[in-house]
């Protein structure tokens, strides 16, 4: 179950990859890729958020915790 979970959620963060990125080629204005860079940066905030919430793997509390300190963050560093 473990392998099938990391398969299906693997697929799903590489398509959803390339959408964003086909998005940012077809819609932005952006011509130097500036957007792009910045999109790639704040993706790092959530895979340290992810590697964070497996040392509170066993509490809900904790996952909640670093859900939320991880989006803070993030809205931090874009706005």
């Amino acid at each position: 179950m473990l392998l099938l979970f990391f398969m299906v959620f693997a697929a799903l963060k590489l398509i959803s990859d390339t959408i964003l990125e086909l998005s940012l080629l077809f819609f932005s204005k952006d011509s130097e890729g500036k957007a792009l860079n910045s999109v790639r940066k704040g993706s790092v905030i959530y895979v340290i958020g992810g590697a964070c919430s497996l040392f509170s793997v066993q509490f809900i509390f904790g996952l909640g915790s670093v859900f939320i300190a991880t989006n803070v963050v993030a809205l931090i560093y874009f706005f």
